[in-house]
């Protein structure tokens, strides 16, 4: 009698010898507390070239693609830790009270933003596959 992990292994191999991937490359879960502070980052450079402030120019416009972002982040938020709607703005709130200070302190602020963007652009890139588009296309 055949076993089913023998089946599984020769089935496996038949398919790697094909050229078939077993499984598709699936980029890696993001965490959401790094979404949330993504989030506060896109939102802070959007309403930086709002005011053309602070040499913003330098980043892609983030105003539709970070309320783009910030609504998958919502949606997590409120699957994964049943932040109710009316309690998301205030969630954010206390979020920006604590990551937005710390970068505002910093000796070289744009120096401590494009850090912070560096790290946030590949999530965007992620959640967000398409906002390199103009919205025409």
């Amino acid at each position: 009698m055949i076993r089913p992990a023998t089946l599984l292994l020769a089935a496996a191999f038949a398919l790697t010898a094909s050229g078939t991937p077993l499984l598709a490359a699936s980029p890696p879960a993001i965490e959401l507390d790094q979404q949330v502070r993504c989030t506060i980052i896109f939102e802070l450079v959007a309403g930086m070239q709002d005011h053309h402030s602070g040499g913003s120019e330098r980043f892609a416009p983030m105003d539709r693609p970070g309320m783009k972002f910030m609504s998958k982040t919502i949606d997590r938020l409120q699957a994964e830790r049943g932040i109710p709607e009316k309690k998301v703005q205030d969630f954010f709130m206390e979020q920006v009270k604590v990551i937005v200070p710390p970068l505002a302190a910093e000796k070289d602020t744009d120096a401590a933003i494009d850090a912070e963007m560096a790290a946030c652009l590949p999530l965007l890139d992620q959640v967000v596959p398409d906002w390199r588009k103009s919205p025409a296309d």
